[in-house]
C-alpha cells in the first residue's frame, strides 16, 4: 500500500468512526429522552394521584361542613345560642312596627297621589 492509499484509508476510517459515534450518540440521546419522558410521566401521575386524593378529602370535608351548617342553622339552636351568648329575648308584640311601601309605576317612578313622579324630578 502506498502512502496516498494509507491516507485515504485513514481518512475513510476517521469518517466511518465519526459516523458510528454520531449514530451511537443519537441513539443514546433518544434513549435518554425516552427515560426522561417516562420519569416525567410517572412524576405527573403521582401528582395527579395526590391532587385527586386531596380533592376527595376536600369534598368529604365540604359534605361534613354542609351537614354541620344545616345543624347549626336550625332555628331552635340559633335561638338558644342567641339567648345564651348574647342575652337576647324573643320579640314582644309592641316591638314590631309594620311599614308600608309606596307603590311604584312600571318604569320605576314613584306613585304619589295617583300620579307617577319621575325620580329625577324629585331629586331636583
Amino acid at each position: 500500500m502506498s502512502g496516498r492509499q494509507r491516507i485515504k484509508s485513514a481518512a475513510g476510517d476517521v469518517w466511518r468512526i465519526f459516523a458510528i459515534a454520531a449514530t451511537v450518540a443519537a441513539v443514546v440521546g433518544v434513549l435518554f429522552f425516552h427515560v426522561w419522558t417516562q420519569y416525567r410521566i410517572t412524576q405527573l401521575g403521582y401528582r395527579i394521584a395526590d391532587v385527586t386524593h386531596r380533592h376527595r378529602k376536600l369534598l368529604e370535608e365540604n359534605r361534613k361542613l354542609t351537614i354541620e351548617a344545616a345543624v347549626q342553622g336550625r332555628t331552635e339552636r340559633m335561638s338558644a345560642l342567641a339567648r345564651a351568648r348574647f342575652g337576647l329575648r324573643p320579640v314582644r308584640p309592641e316591638q314590631i312596627h309594620p311599614i308600608t311601601l309606596r307603590p311604584r309605576a312600571q318604569n320605576g317612578d314613584e306613585v304619589v297621589d295617583g300620579e307617577a313622579v319621575a325620580l329625577q324630578e324629585r331629586r331636583k
